[in-house]
């Protein structure tokens, strides 16, 4: 059977990289052939979905991509399934399905909790400098809390390097303000001689951006608490490494909070020291080979 696959075009963007990364795994079932498509606007849309009889259709929906999407615009004659990512249930499009991103929800009749998409196989360890290198990535915005990163690496190491990959955002950052504020709460926490930083402005791809992480001793990510939002998918990025991480107990980790690489229990060097490997079962929970198998399970129950 042939399901589609969509997506919007904005690279950009967690919720794009999210569903790029959930298209990666899928097109390896054997059971389903999974499509893909990036669509913008309403025509786009419709003149895909008649190019191709579709069993079902997966729309990795988020209300600041697909604004053009409404009841009454989907074919009632195939299963049309919804990602929620964060906010208000989207019961206004009139999808027959959701399907969390939130891997912590409880089934219902026609919701459904998602696995994480991670990357299989990729390589990481500790660096060889004998100088620990701290890093963390993300949008710049100030939920990201990267200042509180410097401060704590500037209270708890002895020496250290700081590496920050900070680009814009399509959604809310496109002329790169909410960056530049960013950083200078990030430059005054540096009061330690021994520290030093360096942060980077690029849009990685993949590739670059797990080698980064591969190449750190601990990564680091302590957000603030900002009301009904999604999981964080950096956290998909830095499990898919064997490098360790640290979290604070905001609910965006609330789907790896172990109070083993928690910031409120431990400090960083603690955490960087206890290694990676408290991490496997998420992996395992989450590989290719699951991650596939549970939306077979799903797509085979509701089709």
């Amino acid at each position: 059977m042939n399901i589609l696959f969509l997506n919007h075009q904005q690279k950009q963007c967690g919720v794009y990289q999210y569903g790029k990364r959930t298209y990666d795994i899928l097109k390896k079932s054997t059971t389903f052939n999974v499509l893909y498509s990036e669509v913008e606007s309403l025509d786009e849309y419709l003149a895909v979905v008649k190019s191709t009889n579709f069993s079902g259709i997966i729309y990795n929906y988020h209300n600041l991509t697909m604004q053009w999407l409404g009841r009454g615009m989907i074919n009632p004659n195939i299963k049309h399934y919804g990602i929620h990512h964060e906010g208000t249930l989207p019961t206004h499009i009139g999808f027959n399905y959701y399907l969390h991103a939130n891997s912590t929800f409880r089934d219902t009749n026609n919701q459904f909790a998602l696995p994480r998409p991670l990357f299989d196989g990729v390589s990481g360890g500790i660096s060889e400098g004998k100088v620990p290198i701290i890093s963390s990535f993300g949008f710049g915005f100030g939920h990201k809390n990267f200042g509180q990163i410097v401060r704590l690496v500037n209270d708890q190491f002895d020496k250290a390097i700081i590496k920050f990959v900070m680009p814009r955002a399509y959604y809310g950052d496109i002329d790169g303000s909410a960056t530049a504020g960013v950083l200078p709460g990030c430059w005054n926490e540096m009061d330690n001689p021994n520290v030093t930083m360096e942060i980077i402005h690029d849009f990685l791809t993949d590739e670059q951006l797990l080698k980064f992480l591969s190449e750190s001793d601990l990564n680091v990510f302590l957000y603030m608490e900002t009301g009904n939002v999604g999981l964080s998918s950096a956290i998909d990025y830095s499990l898919s490494v064997n490098t360790p991480i640290a979290v604070n107990t905001t609910s965006m980790f609330r789907h790896i909070a172990l109070p083993e690489i928690c910031v409120e229990n431990h400090t960083l060097p603690e955490i960087m020291e206890r290694g990676s490997g408290i991490l496997d079962p998420f992996r395992q929970r989450w590989s290719h080979v699951n991650f596939i198998k549970r939306y077979e399970y799903l797509l085979n129950n509701t089709l």
